[in-house]
């Protein structure tokens, strides 16, 4: 069964294009991404191209007409991921569910509004691990496009601009937008193979996905493993045998999605002592603070990898 990851975000109803933004540089249309928190944007990274690299300057179009300047935080070409950093105090947090997908659930998204039209169909693959030559492997959804238009069954590349970097969203009647991953490519086909790699067909195009998952592992900033460590008391330089007395707390697991994992007796200080530290160091990132911190460090990683 898929759990809800990280974060349940509360407020009023709300739609994709409110928390969608364009990119751009030096007013050239570079593509679309969307804000997973506050103050940080995801998008693929290929739109950035060559000459964008890290802590270079991009422009963000808002839905509501408003203009952001953005960095370029972090790039991951093996994922085709990149995080912007927007500098601005005055937006409220995105108001969006994180989740993952289920294979033949139905999903949409949406291009930025100077693009227009949108996209939607069912999930042919969930949580599947894809490794391009010469690349590391990444978590993706491969997904059928039944509202992909004739152009796009053809796989035109201009029909396709602006989806790269989108959110797919889970379709549905839902209060709020509930995010499964972001889209990175489009392949003009209709079937693709036990690898994951597509092959020329009549049929439409399929629509190929980072996880959310994936982009939380991929994003230093989305890590709650980093939050949580950073926060974690050590006391260095100092050797604790030597320290008749010394306290010393045990060091946090690697890996926070496995906290179900960790002793018993290590619980407590993640969930009670630093809870309020960490709901702070989530807000100073711009996420809003989670549901419960317990359900924000133990239900991310329902186990669907390599499952279909």
């Amino acid at each position: 069964m898929a759990t809800a990851i990280l974060l349940a975000i509360g407020g009023s109803l709300v739609t994709s294009a409110e928390y969608t933004v364009e990119l751009s540089r030096n007013d050239r249309i570079l593509g679309g991404g969307f804000r997973m928190t506050r103050h940080f944007v995801l998008t693929a990274d290929h739109h950035l191209g060559t000459e964008i690299r890290e802590h270079g300057s991009v422009d963000l179009q808002l839905p509501q007409g408003l203009r952001v300047a953005g960095t370029v935080e972090q790039r991951c070409p093996d994922a085709d991921l990149a995080l912007i950093r927007l500098y601005s105090d005055d937006l409220p947090a995105p108001e969006i569910y994180f989740d993952q997908a289920r294979r033949g659930e139905p999903w949409r998204t949406s291009r930025p509004t100077s693009y227009g039209g949108m996209l939607h169909g069912t999930v042919l693959r969930a949580s599947f691990h894809h490794a391009d030559p010469g690349r590391s492997a990444v978590e993706i959804l491969v997904l059928d496009c039944a509202g992909a238009d004739d152009e796009e069954q053809q796989a035109n590349r201009a029909a396709y601009t602006g989806r790269a970097g989108m959110p797919i969203e889970r379709a549905g009647a839902a209060r709020f937008p509930v995010v499964l991953g972001v889209a990175i490519r489009l392949h003009g086909t209709g079937n693709s193979d036990s690898n994951g790699t597509a092959h020329t067909a009549n049929g439409p195009p399929e629509l190929v996905a980072a996880t959310v998952r994936e982009a939380l592992r991929r994003l230093r900033c989305l890590r709650l493993t980093e939050v949580v460590e950073s926060l974690w008391p050590t006391i260095s330089g100092t050797d604790p045998a030597s320290q008749p007395g010394a306290t010393v707390e045990p060091a946090p697991p690697m890996e926070l999605f496995r906290i179900d994992e960790v002793p018993q007796e290590n619980v407590v200080p993640y969930r009670v002592k630093y809870a309020s530290e960490v709901q702070a160091r989530l807000s100073e990132f711009g996420w809003i603070t989670p549901v419960t911190i317990t359900s924000a460090l133990t239900r991310a990683n329902d186990e669907t990898e390599g499952q279909s």
